[in-house]
């Protein structure tokens, strides 16, 4: 039925292209001709009440997600590492988190090109980032449901109907679409994406206009670019372009495909080519830190429920299913293919989205790599138009999809949150951020002063001004003040017992460098340093070869993988006599093989022919993955014999493996256990000094503690003129007690048991030649324990 008609017989159905007026044109009697001008003024009436309507229907979610977004405005520590490279880029450094070192720290390279044009013409980075990514969000959706329109359009051709805004103000109602519409990261500019492209696809399958399809192409192709996931959608929407120029039929089609196909692929692969030259890899360090590609599905499960669950999105998503379903069935039988393949292949590519994200292990921000994935299935229904007969099915699934929504939107919006505590190591982070800081709404860097990371920078620049008192504290490119630093943390100085707060840094780490100093959360503290002062990322997001570092389990996504003592004064440090083993060997293996290609690739001038080389080894530099022992890197990259190894049974916890400094015998122990529970929690191995004599309290080396315990204290040596070269005690999974095999001129002896007598014993020796340190297992406790032995 039409929405105005009193009886068909007398007027045709109204369509976009002819309306009451043109029937005047036609011959009429006097009685019809008023009927006629009757119905002009009612379908004037009509068309400015439609026109109200729409235009509440389009501003009310992004309405909706304004409030939430701008209510809940905050800045992200991984927004702060855009910020910092964005910084470098502005100042002549280039895309890059720590100068002179070429990773891609950064996975949307347009958004961080968005950043540094705000830079540039002198928006302040935090207040642009965040108001930025808030315009986008609210782009985008108005985008999404000015596209579902359009569509809708293009398929019935009638301008009554009237629409809901369904799948719109479900994705507006959502607390944590709110979060990220700031937050300093890419999801704003993701979603202005998404809903643009989406927008300029359905406008072209009304209209055919040659002068758009190349600015349609090369917009559908920047997915990459915002970040590398969102190939999959700029691939979907490739293929409705590529089929629509399909439709046009003879010459035209191969010359609309040739056009499409090109605009959409020269910006990703160029900048691919760029990627591959200037930081010789393939994808962003992000991902090869973070093992995007390597399954997690227990994490990723947990990461969908802390989101699907906790906004109970299966009572929209069903109903709008419902919705689509009976669309792809109605488009299927009239043959508009064009149109079936969009309402289709958007929600199936974030089917293929999510499941991604889940196999992946998700992340451990709440919900943020969801939203995009949500946003690309509501698209086709983010507008749904009420068919023109109501009891039709597809008019009846329309109206219990508006119900069940009607229900669930006030009850999202107002009561739903995600729980302060974190899951699965999955958090609030703005809630976090918020309650950390103090401020409700916490932006700019000052806003941070009471946070724990702003805390961290601070006490960074203190150690950095006392071993650099004369390092001018300005912008990138300033002066380094004569000072070349490596600052050591105090749990890092454990490595050898006479480390100082700082070391001499080495002569290869660049010149426009004064300090370098490790931190675990890089955003703010690196905004907060300047780029004279080089922050190393203790989980690889931005360090070339954390990131490449074996997985040895899985944990909290994007911190399973952790830089250490040895690596860090390897990398950073001028070598010392002192240098510990472990020290040396990482220093051994970096000069070494594809380390020392990838030690040039990122660090080497860059030259034209440094970027056809690293162009060359991209593919093979992005597969390289490195072992975090450095004995373990020393053997595989520079050939050397590996060391023998006899330890206990025991799989918890985390492997490790210490020896003593060239010409420091091992020979003793120092641990604690538990006095209830009889269980070793902590041990160091104990190196002689330069007289060989182990109780000599200022030349001993002890090494790094493995173990977290703090208990009952005790300490095993072997007698003065011996050399340990094995051990003894109980152990069953779990060490209790622990004792040395020392070998004199004359006889072996053994040393008292640390610890308790529980469980079965153990005992082994080295086959020839003293014990070089110890290895083994540890976590909260000693899970194995065992010596080193010469190859």
């Amino acid at each position: 039925m039409n929405w105005d008609a009193t009886s068909t017989r007398d007027v045709a159905p109204l369509s976009d292209e002819r309306t009451p007026a043109d029937d005047l044109a036609v011959g009429t009697s006097p009685a019809m001709t008023r009927k006629l001008w009757n119905r002009v003024g009612s379908w004037k009436v009509f068309s400015r009440s439609r026109f109200a309507l729409r235009a509440a229907a389009l501003a009310l979610p992004v309405l909706v997600l304004a409030m939430g977004a701008f209510a809940r405005r905050w800045m992200d520590d991984d927004g702060f590492i855009n910020l910092r490279i964005a910084r470098n880029w502005i100042h002549g450094a280039g895309p890059v988190f720590n100068v002179g070192e070429r990773v891609e720290a950064a996975t949307s390279p347009l958004w961080l090109a968005f950043l540094a044009l705000m830079g540039a013409v002198g928006i302040r980075l935090e207040y642009g980032a965040a108001i930025a990514g808030i315009g986008l969000t609210m782009a985008g959706l108005g985008l999404a449901q000015l596209g579902a329109w359009r569509l809708h359009r293009a398929q019935w051709g009638n301008r009554r109907s009237l629409e809901f805004p369904c799948g719109a103000i479900v994705f507006a109602s959502i607390p944590a679409c709110w979060d990220y519409a700031s937050s300093g990261l890419e999801t704003g500019l993701s979603l202005a994406w998404l809903g643009g492209a989406f927008a300029a696809l359905a406008h072209g399958l009304g209209p055919r206009s040659r002068s758009r399809r190349f600015a349609c192409a090369v917009l559908i192709g920047l997915g990459p670019m915002i970040r590398p996931e969102l190939a999959l959608y700029s691939v979907v929407f490739l293929a409705i372009a590529f089929l629509h120029a399909c439709s046009l039929g003879g010459y035209r089609t191969i010359w609309a495909a040739g056009v499409t196909i090109f605009g959409a692929a020269a910006i990703p692969a160029a900048y691919q080519v760029f990627r591959m030259g200037y930081y010789a890899a393939v994808i962003p360090n992000t991902a090869i830190a973070k093992e995007a590609f390597s399954g997690h599905w227990a994490q990723g499960e947990c990461y969908f429920n802390n989101f699907f669950r906790t906004y109970g999105l299966v009572f929209p998503l069903v109903a709008l299913g419902g919705v689509s379903l009976q669309r792809l069935w109605s488009l299927a039988n009239s043959r508009e293919w064009l149109a079936f393949g969009t309402a289709f292949l958007l929600p199936f590519a974030a089917v293929l989205h999510t499941l991604f994200i889940v196999a992946m292990g998700g992340d451990y921000m709440h919900g943020r790599m969801f939203i995009p994935a949500l946003f690309a299935a509501l698209l086709p229904v983010s507008i749904v138009p009420l068919p023109a007969h109501i009891l039709h099915p597809r008019g009846l699934a329309v109206l219990a999809a508006a119900a069940v929504i009607a229900i669930w939107v006030p009850i999202c919006a107002s009561t739903l949150r995600v729980r302060s505590e974190n899951v699965c190591n999955i958090g609030d982070e703005r809630g976090w951020y918020s309650r950390r800081s103090g401020v409700a709404n916490p932006i700019v860097l000052s806003d941070f002063h009471d946070h724990p990371f702003f805390g961290f920078a601070k006490d960074a620049k203190a150690s950095v001004a006392k071993a650099c008192p004369d390092l001018p504290w300005g912008g990138p490119g300033t002066s380094t003040g004569g000072c070349r630093a490596l600052i050591l943390r105090s749990e890092e100085r454990d490595l050898v017992v006479r480390s100082p707060e700082s070391v001499a840094l080495a002569p290869e780490v660049d010149s426009r460098v004064a300090a370098v100093i490790s931190a675990g959360a890089i955003g703010i503290e690196g905004y907060y340093l300047p780029a004279t002062v080089e922050v190393a990322d203790v989980f690889g997001l931005s360090e070339p070869f954390v990131a490449r570092f074996e997985l040895l389990k899985r944990g909290r996504p994007g911190h399973e993988k952790k830089l250490s003592s040895a690596w860090e004064l390897a990398r950073y440090a001028a070598p010392t006599r002192e240098d510990d083993a472990g020290v040396s060997a990482a220093r051994h293996a970096l000069h070494c093989g594809e380390l020392a290609l990838l030690d040039k690739a990122v660090h080497e001038p860059l030259t034209l022919g440094r970027f056809l080389s690293n162009f060359s080894h991209s593919w093979a530099l992005s597969r390289l993955r490195i072992p975090s022992d450095p004995f373990e890197a020393e053997t595989r990259f520079c050939g050397t014999k590996p060391m023998a190894a006899f330890a206990t049974s025991g799989g918890g916890g985390d492997p490790f493996r210490w020896r003593c400094p060239e010409g420091r015998p091992f020979r003793g122990l120092r641990g604690g256990f538990e006095e209830k529970g009889g269980r070793l929690t902590r041990i160091q191995a104990v190196c002689a000094g330069a007289d060989e004599d182990v109780t000599d309290q200022a030349a001993r080396v002890i090494g790094p503690r493995f173990g977290e315990g703090n208990d009952v204290g005790f300490d095993v040596a072997c007698p003065q003129g011996s050399v340990a070269i094995g051990m003894h005690g109980r152990s069953d999974g779990i060490v209790h007690s622990i004792g040395l095999n020392c070998r004199g001129v004359d006889s072996v002896v053994r040393t008292s048991e640390g610890g308790n007598e529980l469980g079965p014993e153990f005992e082994f020796s080295c086959p020839s030649g003293p014990g070089l340190g110890i290895v083994g297992r540890s976590g909260s406790l000693v899970d194995a324990i065992g010596i080193l032995c010469n190859p």
